[in-house]
């Protein structure tokens, strides 16, 4: 008897292999106009919003540093 191979169960990657359909499922949302626009602008707004809390804590800041300076 004949020594049986062991069956490959490597995945085939490459230009040549063959790629199985993707299955993509969508779903609609209703969603209000507030809704709509945070979705469309909030990377803007959390970086905006960032460099705004962070001018506005060094300017506290300083405006301490200058009270006890002063006093």
């Amino acid at each position: 008897m004949t020594k049986q191979r062991k069956k490959r169960n490597k995945v085939y990657t490459g230009r040549d292999a063959a790629s199985t359909p993707t299955v993509h499922r969508y779903t609609a949302e209703i969603k209000s106009k507030p809704r709509e626009w945070w979705d469309d602008h909030k990377r803007a707004v959390k970086i905006i919003g960032g460099i705004g809390g962070g001018v506005i804590i060094v300017v506290w800041l300083l405006f301490e540093l200058f009270r006890l300076v002063t006093n």
